[in-house]
């Protein structure tokens, strides 16, 4: 049976709120017995996901948004708000792959209805590139389209479905293997989709 999104709803907000109401009610009484369960508070909401082992929320999720984005987060219904390129845009992480799509005229794909998932690899996974490749794809407009096109997935795709999938099939029609996949910042939502960070370029076969 195919496993829904559903079933990877996080119950953890409730649960916190609750357990933050019962603390509240012992620290007037046992201010010791409060510490430590507001260390296990913290230990709680900052531990790994479930599912996927990666964090459920840090403080650097998202630098260009005002607090952390929790894990989990799928974004879907979503009618207002920021699109993928509006986020990227402003965390301050991203100019080279601002850059690259507008030169290969992919940022309007971006700013569009969508829904897509995009694959953005940070400007230090860009620096991990060899030496001239970059000048090279912003030379060649046809390469650079369908490497940028190879981090793009048509729908929103969250972490959980990644995990539970062997490859998918992304933008310039070519199949993704998710194995090759290492995102560091999961599941932030846009308006028009979703947004996956990457610490390393993918590079299309061919």
């Amino acid at each position: 049976m195919k496993t829904t999104l559903a079933a990877f709803r996080d119950t953890r907000p409730a649960t916190a709120l609750a357990f933050l109401t019962f603390a509240a009610l012992v620290a007037i009484t046992q201010p010791a017995d409060a510490r430590s369960m507001c260390d296990t508070m913290k230990q709680m909401m900052n531990g790994p996901h479930p599912h996927s082992g990666m964090p459920m929320h840090s403080q650097t999720m998202h630098p260009g948004m005002r607090g952390p984005i929790p894990y989990g987060h799928s974004g879907m219904g979503m009618r207002g708000g920021p699109s993928v390129v509006a986020i990227v845009r402003g965390a301050g992480e991203f100019g080279t792959l601002l850059t690259a799509l507008d030169a290969a005229g992919l940022t309007g794909l971006l700013e569009g209805d969508g829904p897509y998932t995009l694959f953005a690899p940070t400007d230090a996974a860009f620096k991990k590139l060899p030496p001239g490749a970059l000048q090279e794809l912003l030379g060649d407009k046809a390469k650079l389209v369908a490497l940028l096109k190879y981090h793009v997935v048509p729908g929103r795709v969250s972490a959980a479905e990644i995990l539970q999938s062997q490859e998918l099939k992304t933008a310039s029609g070519q199949l993704l293997p998710t194995k090759n996949l290492s995102v560091i910042r999961a599941d932030i939502p846009a308006r028009n989709g979703m947004i996956q960070v990457l610490d390393t370029v993918l590079l299309p076969s061919g």
